[in-house]
Protein backbone atom coordinates (compact mmCIF):
# COMPACT_ATOMS: atom_id res chain seq x y z
CA UNK A 1 0.00 0.00 0.00
CA UNK A 2 1.10 3.49 -0.76
CA UNK A 3 0.48 6.52 1.66
CA UNK A 4 0.29 9.02 -1.23
CA UNK A 5 -2.08 9.25 -4.55
CA UNK A 6 -1.48 11.06 -7.40
CA UNK A 7 -4.43 13.87 -8.25
CA UNK A 8 -3.38 14.54 -11.63
CA UNK A 9 0.82 14.71 -11.47
CA UNK A 10 0.72 16.18 -7.76
CA UNK A 11 1.35 13.07 -5.17
CA UNK A 12 -0.36 13.97 -2.39
CA UNK A 13 -0.76 12.35 1.43
CA UNK A 14 -3.54 9.94 1.81
CA UNK A 15 -5.31 10.39 5.65
CA UNK A 16 -3.32 6.88 7.04
CA UNK A 17 -0.05 8.51 5.57
CA UNK A 18 -0.48 11.66 8.59
CA UNK A 19 -0.63 8.87 10.85
CA UNK A 20 3.17 7.37 10.25
CA UNK A 21 5.14 9.07 12.97
CA UNK A 22 7.85 10.71 10.66
CA UNK A 23 5.89 11.94 8.24
CA UNK A 24 3.10 13.00 11.01
CA UNK A 25 6.19 15.04 12.42
CA UNK A 26 6.50 17.42 9.05
CA UNK A 27 2.45 17.75 9.33
CA UNK A 28 2.71 19.25 12.55
CA UNK A 29 5.49 21.29 12.53
CA UNK A 30 3.93 23.27 9.44
CA UNK A 31 1.66 25.62 11.03
CA UNK A 32 0.43 27.24 8.02
CA UNK A 33 -3.29 27.18 7.06
CA UNK A 34 -2.60 25.32 4.08
CA UNK A 35 0.22 23.51 4.97
CA UNK A 36 2.11 24.25 1.97
CA UNK A 37 5.29 23.61 3.35
CA UNK A 38 4.33 19.74 4.34
CA UNK A 39 2.89 19.15 1.28
CA UNK A 40 6.09 20.73 -0.56
CA UNK A 41 8.22 18.59 1.10
CA UNK A 42 5.67 15.43 0.62
CA UNK A 43 6.19 15.89 -2.98
CA UNK A 44 10.19 16.07 -2.27
CA UNK A 45 10.01 12.46 -0.47
CA UNK A 46 7.75 11.00 -2.66
CA UNK A 47 9.58 11.88 -6.23
CA UNK A 48 13.07 10.80 -4.16
CA UNK A 49 11.56 7.61 -3.06
CA UNK A 50 8.65 6.05 -5.35
CA UNK A 51 10.06 4.54 -8.29
CA UNK A 52 6.85 5.37 -10.02
CA UNK A 53 7.86 8.79 -9.76
CA UNK A 54 8.36 10.66 -13.06
CA UNK A 55 11.76 11.58 -12.17
CA UNK A 56 12.21 8.01 -10.75
CA UNK A 57 14.83 7.18 -13.71
CA UNK A 58 17.01 10.18 -13.09
CA UNK A 59 20.24 9.80 -11.33
CA UNK A 60 19.66 10.78 -7.39
CA UNK A 61 22.13 13.89 -7.02
CA UNK A 62 20.09 14.82 -10.83
CA UNK A 63 16.36 13.94 -9.37
CA UNK A 64 17.13 16.24 -6.04
CA UNK A 65 18.53 19.29 -8.39
CA UNK A 66 15.36 19.24 -10.50
CA UNK A 67 12.83 18.42 -7.83
CA UNK A 68 14.27 21.89 -5.68
CA UNK A 69 13.81 23.72 -9.30
CA UNK A 70 10.32 22.65 -9.87
CA UNK A 71 8.80 22.90 -6.56
CA UNK A 72 11.05 24.96 -4.26
CA UNK A 73 11.93 27.35 -6.98
CA UNK A 74 15.30 27.61 -5.89
CA UNK A 75 18.91 26.44 -6.81
CA UNK A 76 19.87 25.06 -3.69
CA UNK A 77 17.94 23.53 -0.77
CA UNK A 78 18.82 20.52 1.32
CA UNK A 79 16.07 18.57 2.98
CA UNK A 80 15.78 18.82 7.02
CA UNK A 81 16.51 15.88 9.72
CA UNK A 82 12.64 15.91 9.09
CA UNK A 83 12.38 15.13 5.86
CA UNK A 84 15.75 13.08 5.55
CA UNK A 85 13.85 10.71 8.31
CA UNK A 86 10.44 10.64 6.27
CA UNK A 87 12.20 9.57 2.82
CA UNK A 88 13.88 6.59 5.08
CA UNK A 89 10.72 5.22 6.35
CA UNK A 90 8.78 6.01 3.18
CA UNK A 91 11.11 3.84 1.60
CA UNK A 92 11.15 1.23 4.10
CA UNK A 93 7.46 1.12 4.27
CA UNK A 94 6.65 0.88 0.02
CA UNK A 95 10.12 -0.76 -0.96
CA UNK A 96 10.27 -4.89 -1.74
CA UNK A 97 13.29 -7.06 -2.38
CA UNK A 98 12.42 -6.95 -5.85
CA UNK A 99 12.44 -3.14 -6.38
CA UNK A 100 15.83 -2.99 -4.47
CA UNK A 101 17.15 -4.74 -7.00
CA UNK A 102 15.92 -2.33 -9.62
CA UNK A 103 16.41 0.17 -7.91
CA UNK A 104 20.21 -0.83 -7.77
CA UNK A 105 20.23 -2.01 -11.22
CA UNK A 106 19.01 1.18 -12.66
CA UNK A 107 21.84 2.97 -10.29
CA UNK A 108 24.36 0.75 -11.67
CA UNK A 109 23.51 1.98 -15.39
CA UNK A 110 23.25 5.16 -14.19
CA UNK A 111 27.06 4.89 -13.47
CA UNK A 112 28.05 3.18 -16.13
CA UNK A 113 26.21 5.79 -18.37
CA UNK A 114 28.44 8.21 -16.81
CA UNK A 115 31.45 6.68 -17.04
CA UNK A 116 30.84 6.08 -20.76
CA UNK A 117 30.06 9.57 -21.53
CA UNK A 118 33.32 10.28 -19.33
CA UNK A 119 35.62 8.07 -21.45
CA UNK A 120 38.76 10.10 -23.12
CA UNK A 121 40.12 8.58 -25.89
CA UNK A 122 42.90 10.92 -26.15
CA UNK A 123 44.28 10.01 -22.62
CA UNK A 124 47.59 8.97 -22.42
CA UNK A 125 49.44 7.38 -19.53
CA UNK A 126 53.00 8.12 -18.68
CA UNK A 127 54.68 6.13 -21.57
CA UNK A 128 52.47 7.58 -23.85
CA UNK A 129 50.00 4.55 -24.18
CA UNK A 130 46.29 5.32 -24.85
CA UNK A 131 44.50 4.38 -21.80
CA UNK A 132 41.04 3.87 -23.56
CA UNK A 133 41.34 2.25 -27.00
CA UNK A 134 38.15 1.99 -28.85
CA UNK A 135 38.47 -1.66 -28.78
CA UNK A 136 36.79 -1.12 -25.17
CA UNK A 137 34.06 1.36 -26.06
CA UNK A 138 33.19 -1.43 -28.92
CA UNK A 139 32.94 -3.82 -26.49
CA UNK A 140 30.23 -1.43 -23.95
CA UNK A 141 28.59 -0.65 -27.00
CA UNK A 142 28.20 -4.58 -27.46
CA UNK A 143 27.06 -5.35 -23.83
CA UNK A 144 24.55 -1.66 -23.70
CA UNK A 145 21.76 -4.00 -25.95
CA UNK A 146 21.38 -7.04 -23.82
CA UNK A 147 21.60 -5.09 -20.05
CA UNK A 148 19.08 -2.48 -21.34
CA UNK A 149 16.75 -5.49 -22.61
CA UNK A 150 17.78 -7.03 -19.20
CA UNK A 151 16.89 -4.02 -16.96
CA UNK A 152 13.33 -3.32 -19.08
CA UNK A 153 12.42 -6.95 -18.09
CA UNK A 154 13.28 -6.82 -14.59
CA UNK A 155 11.22 -3.45 -14.64
CA UNK A 156 8.04 -5.05 -16.02
CA UNK A 157 8.33 -7.81 -13.86
CA UNK A 158 8.41 -5.41 -10.39
CA UNK A 159 5.75 -3.40 -11.97
CA UNK A 160 4.00 -6.38 -12.58
CA UNK A 161 4.06 -7.83 -8.97
CA UNK A 162 2.97 -4.01 -7.69
CA UNK A 163 -0.06 -4.22 -9.60
CA UNK A 164 -0.87 -7.57 -8.39
CA UNK A 165 0.21 -6.60 -4.90
CA UNK A 166 -2.41 -3.51 -5.46
CA UNK A 167 -5.25 -5.61 -7.03
CA UNK A 168 -5.08 -8.47 -4.24
CA UNK A 169 -5.52 -5.30 -1.86
CA UNK A 170 -8.45 -4.77 -3.79
CA UNK A 171 -10.41 -7.83 -2.66
CA UNK A 172 -9.72 -6.31 1.19
CA UNK A 173 -12.47 -5.06 3.05
CA UNK A 174 -11.65 -1.30 3.61
CA UNK A 175 -11.03 -0.19 7.51
CA UNK A 176 -12.14 3.42 7.97
CA UNK A 177 -8.83 5.18 7.35
CA UNK A 178 -9.02 3.65 3.62
CA UNK A 179 -12.28 5.17 3.02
Amino acid sequence: MDIFHLEGDIPVIKPQGVFVPELKAIWDKDKSAGKTKAKKYFIYIYHMVNMKSVYADQPLEDRHNTLVRDYFGKKTWEPTKEVTKAMEKYRDLITTPEMRLLQDAVNMANNLSKHIRELNFSEKNEKGDYINDTNKAIGYIKALGPAVESLEKLRLKVEKGINEKNNNRANVELNMFDK
